[in-house]
């Protein structure tokens, strides 16, 4: 199964001074932060979704709960990453200065800061809650 929508277009659009991504709809409902509560099945292929972003040198850059969506199919429930807009090589690749520190970040997370797999939060244990490492 895939790990991600579709993408159908991925470039900086001049209006907003940013990168502009479009993918395909994907019907389902984005993990709740405050009750992730998904099986291990739905959990493991995300982790490993990650882990190949991360052995390429990539991060995601907002792996919280509004950006994984769960849809149900004929296999059971799937999850997908959404959001990639914040993401790039690591190193290369910033917070926006703008970003809303209201919401739960990892401690590493701060305006304008660089984009490291450290801030990645745990999306195997408490997606949005956990100040750890991805993978850990």
């Amino acid at each position: 199964m895939d790990s991600a929508p579709k993408l159908w277009f991925c470039d900086v659009v001049e209006s907003v001074g940013m990168f502009g991504v479009v993918m395909e709809f994907v019907e389902g409902r984005c993990v709740d932060d405050d009750k992730p509560h998904l099986p291990e099945k739905v959990l493991e292929p995300l982790r490993g979704a990650i882990s190949v972003l991360h052995d390429v040198g990539l991060v995601h850059g907002d792996l919280r709960g509004p950006n994984v969506i769960v849809s149900e199919g004929s296999g059971g429930k799937h999850a997908m990453l959404l959001d990639f807009d914040w993401g790039g090589k690591e190193g290369d690749v910033f917070y926006p200065v703008d970003i809303n520190m209201q919401l739960t970040w990892h401690d590493d997370v701060k305006p304008g800061t660089l984009n490291t797999t450290c801030s990645c939060l745990d999306v195997g244990l408490q997606l949005g809650k956990r100040k750890v490492k991805c993978l850990q």
